[in-house]
């Protein structure tokens, strides 16, 4: 439920700020890295920009680390360098409402967290889980709640409206991941309540299931939601596949992560951020996405209360 790859590319949009600086670096261990430097609005100081830490105002920027492509998360446009997707969009409107630059850095995940503690990034914007044993190492902006969604055929999401309604139907899981354990969990509850079980049907890969469903071998597939959002409106220009259940059995919470020993600049994130809940801007951003269910209506620190393990 966290950072699984999406499937296929995502035909470009286009950014919010323009980008006006690109250039590769050489990252460790062989790894490129693609910085981009986006230029800020001028404006008058917002109470967000007032808690910004002086050494950010001073330098008028910050620097963010991405794992890309993850769409419709984070990923680039088709130059191949151009950053976009959900988490650059709000990233890049907390940064206008700072008075401040951002400077994406790709960087692989695994090294994500190590180069946030060594001071190479400020900050982490990577469809991370917010997980009480990472809240040890990182503190946490939560601004997405991510849970797993089904995917049926066009037309029959209007019979599909609570989980009670997949009762009966087959719905289909990739082996191995965490689809399959909340159909297992979904059985137990709709066992306990005397309906039908779900006819749990396994697949390699999502793109297997998909395509069950497209052949109507099965009534729906179960997937990461962003994944599911970008699914429903990219295959065949999003004319077959509807999204519905979002966040079924739960869900956790993405965060962008600063180091702990920054309580400032987290409060300042957060403030910028629920600038844009207050506005509108940040469901703007979510509804282009497909990801409006997935919002949250308050910018909390350290929201999440389950760990990864």
């Amino acid at each position: 439920m966290n950072r699984h790859p999406a499937s296929s590319l995502w035909i470009a949009g286009i950014l919010a700020t323009a980008a006006v600086l690109i250039f590769a670096l050489a990252g460790c261990g062989g790894d490129n890295t693609t910085t981009t430097t986006t230029a800020a609005p001028a404006a008058e100081e917002s109470a967000a920009a007032a808690l910004l830490p002086a050494a950010y105002k001073e330098a008028g920027s910050i620097k963010v680390g991405s794992d890309m492509p993850f769409p419709p998360m984070e990923y680039f446009l088709e130059d191949g360098v151009t950053p976009t997707g959900v988490d650059v969009e709000i990233v890049e409107g907390i940064a206008a409402n700072l008075g401040i630059k951002v400077e994406w850095l790709n960087t692989a995940w695994d090294g994500l967290i190590p180069a946030l503690k060594s001071k190479r990034i400020d900050m982490i914007a990577s469809s991370m889980g917010d997980f009480t044993d990472r809240q040890e190492q990182v503190t946490f902006v939560d601004y997405l709640f991510v849970g797993e969604a089904a995917l049926v055929k066009k037309g029959n999401g209007a019979a599909i409206t609570k989980e009670e309604d997949l009762s009966g139907k087959s719905v289909g899981a990739s082996k191995g991941t965490i689809a399959v354990t909340i159909l297992e969990d979904l059985n137990e509850k709709l066992a306990g309540e005397g309906l039908a079980e779900v006819d749990i049907n396994q697949f390699p890969g999502d793109q297997d299931g998909l395509l069950a469903v497209q052949s109507d071998r099965v009534f729906a597939h179960v997937l990461d939601l962003p994944a599911a959002a970008y699914e429903a409106s990219t295959v065949q220009d999003g004319n077959v596949l509807e999204l519905v259940l979002p966040n079924l059995m739960g869900s956790i919470p993405y965060g962008y992560a600063l180091r702990k020993d920054e309580a400032d600049l987290a409060e300042a994130v957060s403030a910028a951020l629920q600038q844009m809940i207050d506005d509108g801007s940040y469901m703007e951003i979510l509804e282009k996405y497909g990801l409006a269910g997935g919002a949250v209506d308050k910018a909390t620190i350290n929201g999440g209360t389950t760990a990864a393990g």
